[in-house]
Order: C-alpha cells, then sequence, then structure tokens
C-alpha cells in the first residue's frame, strides 16, 4: 500500500505543493490548502476545490490575499454556505445570499444572526418552514414594527416567541392577550421586557382561561379532538386534519393515523417533531389507545411521569404498568413504584429496570413510598429499581439472585436487610464501605460484629455504628474517641 504525500511539511517548496493541490486524495488537498508555504496561485485553485475542509483551508491560510476573499466568500455563500457562516470576514451581503439557500438549518442559522439585514430577515419571517420563521422573529435585530406583522402566524410556537421578545410592545401584547392559545399569553407573563401592569393583566387572563378549561374539560379545540377521537379515521380524513389550522388537530390525527395503522411509528415521531411543541403532544396521548401512547412515550425522550400524561384508569392498570416496565427504564419504574401496588410478577420485571438520576424538584425521601431506593449521588437523588425489589417481602427468588450479581454498591447494601446473622459476618469484610454501612446499621448485626465495625478506616460505616439500635455507651465512647 502506498502512502500518502506529507503535504503538511513546514519544509516543501511552493512548487512542490502545487503539485499536491492536484493530488486525488482530499486529505492530501487539504494539508497543502493548510502548509504556510503554499502559493497565492495555488490557495485561489484550491478554493474552488469540490471538498469543503480544502476549501475552508485555503480561505483560513494567512497568505490568501484580501482582495479575494471577498470574491470567494460570496461564490462560496451560494454553494457551500455553511463556511461562510463560519468565517470570520462574512458580510450581510453574504448571510442575504445564504439565506436562499435550500437547506433548513441554513436558514435558520441565517435567520439568528444579528448580522444578517433587516431585509432578509423580512423574508425569513414568512418562510415556510416554522423553524426558520421563529428563529427570524427571535433575532434580537427584530424591530417592533416587524413584530406587529408577525403575530398573524398560523403557529403558536411562532406567537409564542413575538410574546418573549424583548422588542414586544405594549402594544404587541394588548393583541396576543386574547391568543387561542394559553401558552402564548404565559409566554407574555414572563417576559420582563413588558411593563408590570400589562404582565399582571396578562397573568389574570391567563389564570382565568386555565380555570375555565378545567371546568369545561378542556378548551375548544380539545373538545374537537375529543369528538375526531370517538369515531374511526379515514386515509382521507387523515389527509385533511394533518393540515388543520389548530395544532392540537393536527396532532390528533397525526396519533390516530398510528393507532390505525395508517403510519409506522417512526412516521409518527418525525411529523410530531415537525408538527408540534412536545408539551401539546403529551396533552393529546389520552385520546388514543394506551397501549400506543406508551409506545411513542417509551421511544421518545421523555422526562415527565405517568400520571401527567396518560388518564388515571390508565397509569393505574396492570397490563399498561407491564408493558412500562418493559422497556427497562428507570423513570418508568420510578413511576409504577409510586403509583401501584407491587406483586411478585411486576417486581421480577423491576429488577431489569436501569436507575433514574431525579434532578430537577428532588423529592424527598420521607414523601416517596420507597425511600430507601434513593441514594444521594452528585447534585441531587438516584432512584435504584432494584433497592424497591431487595426489601420488598413479595420479591422471588430468581429476582434476589440476579440483584446478588449487580456491581453497585448501593445495590448490594441493599441485600443487607435479608442476610443471616452469618451472611452477615461475611458482608462486614466486604470492600465496598456502602455494604459495610449497611451492615453496621443493621438491628440483626451481632455485636461483636459491630466491636470491628467501629474501629473501620472509612468514617461513613463508624458513621452508621452509632445509628446501630443496638450500639452501645461503650461503643458510642470509642467511635467518639476515634474521630467520626
Amino acid at each position: 500500500m502506498t502512502s500518502l504525500p506529507a503535504a503538511w511539511r513546514p519544509h516543501l517548496t511552493a512548487e512542490e505543493l502545487d503539485e499536491y493541490a492536484n493530488h486525488p486524495n482530499d486529505i492530501v488537498r487539504r494539508h497543502t490548502a493548510a502548509n504556510v508555504n503554499t502559493s497565492v496561485d495555488t490557495l485561489l485553485r484550491l478554493a474552488r476545490d469540490k471538498d469543503s475542509s480544502v476549501v475552508l483551508n485555503a480561505i483560513h491560510n494567512f497568505k490568501f490575499p484580501d482582495r479575494e476573499l471577498e470574491l470567494a466568500l460570496l461564490e462560496l455563500a451560494k454553494t457551500k454556505p455553511r463556511i461562510v457562516l463560519n468565517h470570520r470576514k462574512r458580510t450581510p451581503e453574504m448571510l442575504a445570499i445564504a439565506a436562499k439557500h435550500h437547506d433548513v438549518d441554513i436558514r435558520v442559522d441565517v435567520a439568528k444572526n444579528i448580522d444578517t439585514p433587516m431585509d432578509t430577515l423580512r423574508t425569513l419571517k414568512r418562510d415556510w418552514e416554522g423553524r426558520v420563521r421563529r428563529a427570524a422573529l427571535s433575532n434580537p435585530m427584530m424591530t417592533s414594527k416587524e413584530l406587529m406583522s408577525g403575530i398573524s402566524d398560523t403557529e403558536s410556537l411562532t406567537r409564542g416567541v413575538i410574546a418573549k421578545h424583548r422588542n414586544c410592545t405594549d402594544a404587541i401584547a394588548a393583541k396576543l392577550m386574547h391568543d387561542e392559545s394559553i401558552t402564548v399569553v404565559e409566554s407574555l407573563v414572563a417576559n420582563d421586557h413588558l411593563g408590570a401592569e400589562v404582565r399582571a393583566q396578562a397573568a389574570e387572563i391567563a389564570h382565568a382561561r386555565v380555570l375555565a378549561r378545567r371546568a369545561k374539560g378542556g378548551g375548544p379545540v380539545r373538545e374537537r379532538a375529543e369528538i375526531l377521537s370517538e369515531s374511526p379515521i379515514s386515509k382521507k380524513d387523515y389527509a385533511r386534519l394533518a393540515n388543520d389550522r389548530s395544532a392540537g388537530i393536527r396532532v390528533t390525527a397525526h396519533l390516530m393515523a398510528y393507532e390505525h395503522g395508517f403510519i409506522s411509528l417512526k412516521q409518527l415521531k418525525v411529523m410530531l417533531q415537525k408538527d408540534a411543541s412536545h408539551n401539546t403532544v403529551l396533552n393529546y396521548l389520552d385520546l388514543i389507545d394506551p397501549f400506543c401512547a406508551v409506545e411513542f412515550l417509551v421511544t421518545t425522550f421523555w422526562n415527565g411521569h405517568l400520571p401527567e400524561v396518560l388518564r388515571s384508569d390508565w397509569w393505574m392498570n396492570r397490563e399498561v404498568a407491564k408493558v412500562v416496565l418493559t422497556t427497562r427504564m428507570g423513570r418508568m419504574a420510578w413511576d409504577v413504584a409510586q403509583w401501584m401496588e407491587l406483586d411478585t410478577e411486576l417486581l421480577d420485571m423491576m429488577v431489569n429496570a436501569g436507575r433514574l438520576k431525579i434532578m430537577d424538584s428532588t423529592p424527598k425521601p420521607e414523601e416517596t413510598r420507597y425511600p430507601y431506593s434513593l441514594m444521594l449521588n452528585g447534585h441531587g437523588l438516584t432512584f435504584y429499581p432494584q433497592l424497591v425489589v431487595a426489601e420488598h417481602p413479595d420479591a422471588s427468588d430468581e429476582a434476589i439472585e440476579i440483584i446478588r450479581k449487580s456491581s453497585s454498591p448501593y445495590v448490594k447494601a441493599g441485600l443487607v436487610a435479608r442476610m443471616s446473622p452469618d451472611e452477615l459476618e461475611v458482608a462486614a469484610k466486604d470492600k465496598m464501605y456502602q455494604v459495610r454501612g449497611a451492615v453496621a446499621r443493621n438491628p440483626k448485626t451481632p455485636e461483636w460484629v459491630l466491636v470491628e465495625l467501629s474501629f473501620d478506616a472509612d468514617v461513613r460505616v463508624r458513621q452508621q455504628v452509632l445509628a446501630s439500635p443496638n450500639a452501645t455507651e461503650d461503643l458510642k465512647i470509642q467511635i467518639a474517641l476515634l474521630g467520626v
């Protein structure tokens, strides 16, 4: 196998590098474009290379002439706009050219750029793709006049961006105050750039609408969605409803199409990600078959809890719980552990679930159903489903055997409660301090084992000895002398 020329070497001449500039291998040409000895003529030729990395290295080479750089970037704005967007010498004119690119992500990045001309932003705020419109309207350079003209957008997400903008005026707020989407009104409440009186008014309206919806069981869109879900949907109906003005109706149509087998789960996820916010989707999941809803939940990024999404008669359903536990997801096991009566079958399924890090709204151990299953790690608590199983009286011998094979010190410590005095004697010599600590606080631990643990090198184990109901006063004095 022939080795590639080392075009990166600093001792190469301009003539040699000029030859390497024609090499068929992209890596050789990239190194040539970055070499400080490459001539200006060669760099100009490499700036038109088919490989983006070659072009990027060429125009970043300090020898690349400034008079040619702007022309090269203007040309690249049409064919390789990503290079231009990342270049330190991009101009508003180049951004305007890049804004016409077919790639949605390119247009989104242009719309976010504070150097993008206002005429270009006006065009982008009318783009067919909602992400582009929202990026343009969230641009800090967007004026109040342009924001006002954007409040007629059909997507509530886009109107919500306007409501949160720093240039949103009281006049704009007055028009958005009665938007059909409560989320838009709540965005006004959260906008610190609006006057206190306007925000207070928006908060009052939002609160009143929430109370009204609760009393009625949902708003007008929800009522339409419920009526739709009561009867079968045809492919013709789906094609029509998928283009409805209300996001709730479009979401319901997609969900029902999946339930009836018109689209796959993969297609459903793509359509919902494109069509609505995650919260909107969760608000309409209860309109379809519970098993279809759970299938969607467990295959998408979701950090909520079942009681907040599924109807009460669903998430308390044992069959749904079994489907949920097959995912082996810690957050699913958490819901089942907190809200359902566990039996041997559910515990056998829970033993294979992963752990769950609870970073937000950390529950207090005394407020949870199985406080011993929560362990303090880092900046929050971690839920271990195996700890629920280990200390549950209905756990099967097979489940306990699976737990015995765990490498987690916390899980191993959970088995201490099931040990006999002889097993506790062996566990007291375990290399993991969590296991020795569990032995120390176990009321079945023999006194002489406690005496040994009172001399443990780890202060955390000695602290557990102090907490033991079998700790004598002499032991406590001895531990105090050793230092806790």
